[in-house]
């Protein structure tokens, strides 16, 4: 080996130049782009005493250098545009040089890989497919349902998945919420109070059997649900209240519960019922009615009021016995001479029949301020006199005819 700086000759394993001072580290083999440099089992002529450096480049044979016994020969000095000469890991080596292009064999377990591998990927696809694809599909069909509206159909696939994405949320509370909270933005108050309602019965039942969803974060709890149901129900009732539609106003308020002043809404309600119903002449209903109310606004004038009408009607149709008693209950108005109006036509009634006895006991109670009911009772004794001669003069015969 010599130095390729000033031509010194190298000993065994030397590392650094002893006149220029040049390192020569332990190089590995370095590949260029055109050729491959491997080490194989030694080829050495027994005869031959020297070490034999094969060079390779882009242009040309390898040049050799021989090295023989006895005085050293200076090498070469490298010219420029030369490929220099590559340095061997270590001597007595065999040095083989691998043209560029030429592959080396694949071995048996690399074949076998590239096999075993695609095979495995199809096996995974067909298993992800196998589970995975019907699922996907029942997804996307009980989705559908929710934009058609068949809340509880969807609810029903949501709960066959299990918690495949987010099914397990939507099939415990999540689907109804979310059908509610249209309904809602649509003015639908009284339906979207249903599912809200749903919603929460069914969070909540997740909620006591602890039936957690793995870890996600839930958008809604049970409580929350309920107050959506509320406050709508509450909306409902104001809607059907404004649209005179009663009923269905207090159902709503009663559904309420303690949102807002909906206990008062429902009095509110009930007062308003009773006026409809007194306006409609039914006032039956509305006596039943206000007597629930009677401590609120002026229910009390309202019910004295529906009593008086219900006795004018009963005046009207001949019935003065029921008609002198809602007059009395009323208190309203004229009522102590309307009362006196019904006894009094009570005992014209009965002198037309010719029941004078109880036309004159129905006149003794017809209140002086109304009427003066003297002449009528002298006319009923008139005609009791005579009947009373004759039941005298027949028991005087049948006497003297028994003597």
């Amino acid at each position: 080996m010599y130095c390729d700086n000033c031509g010194c000759e190298l000993g065994e394993n030397v590392r650094k130049c002893p006149v220029c001072g040049k390192e020569f580290p332990l190089i590995e083999p370095e590949v260029d782009d055109s050729t491959t440099v491997l080490t194989s089992e030694p080829d050495v002529d027994e005869d031959d005493d020297s070490t034999t450096v094969l060079t390779g480049g882009t242009q040309g044979m390898p040049q050799m250098m021989q090295q023989p016994q006895g005085n050293p020969v200076p090498p070469q000095q490298p010219q420029m545009g030369m490929p220099q000469p590559q340095i061997m890991p270590q001597e007595g080596a065999d040095i083989m040089i691998k043209k560029k292009g030429e592959k080396k064999g694949m071995s048996k377990g690399a074949k076998a890989a590239l096999i075993a591998i695609p095979v495995a990927i199809v096996i995974a696809i067909g298993v992800f497919a196998f589970i995975f694809v019907p699922k996907f599909r029942k997804y996307n069909e009980a989705n559908d349902l929710m934009d058609q509206g068949k809340v509880e159909e969807a609810v029903t696939l949501y709960k066959d998945l299990g918690k495949f994405k987010d099914s397990y949320t939507k099939a415990n509370g999540d689907a109804y919420y979310e059908y509610a909270e249209g309904l809602e933005k649509e003015g639908k108050n009284l339906e979207a109070a249903e599912y809200y309602k749903k919603s929460g019965n069914s969070r909540k039942a997740a909620e006591n059997y602890s039936k957690s969803s793995d870890g996600d974060e839930e958008s809604f709890s049970s409580d929350d649900a309920f107050d959506k149901a509320y406050q709508c129900y509450y909306n409902a009732g104001m809607d059907q209240m404004n649209a005179a539609s009663y009923d269905a106003a207090i159902d709503a308020f009663n559904n309420a519960g303690s949102y807002k002043d909906a206990s008062d809404k429902v009095i509110e309600c009930t007062y308003k019922k009773a006026e409809a119903l007194i306006t409609a002449k039914k006032y039956d209903d509305a006596i039943s009615i206000l007597s629930t109310i009677e401590e609120y606004s002026d229910s009390q004038t309202l019910l004295a009021k529906c009593y008086y009408n219900k006795a004018s009607e009963l005046l009207d149709s001949g019935k003065y016995d029921d008609a002198y008693d809602m007059y009395m209950k009323s208190e309203f108005d004229d009522y102590k001479n309307k009362a006196s109006e019904c006894t009094y036509k009570k005992a014209e009634q009965y002198y037309k029949n010719k029941d004078y006895e109880n036309a004159i006991k129905s006149y003794d109670k017809v209140d002086k301020d109304y009427k003066d009911c003297v002449a009528e009772k002298d006319k009923c004794y008139q005609h009791l006199e005579p009947r009373h001669t004759r039941t005298r003069n027949t028991r005087s015969q049948l006497i003297t005819m028994r003597r």
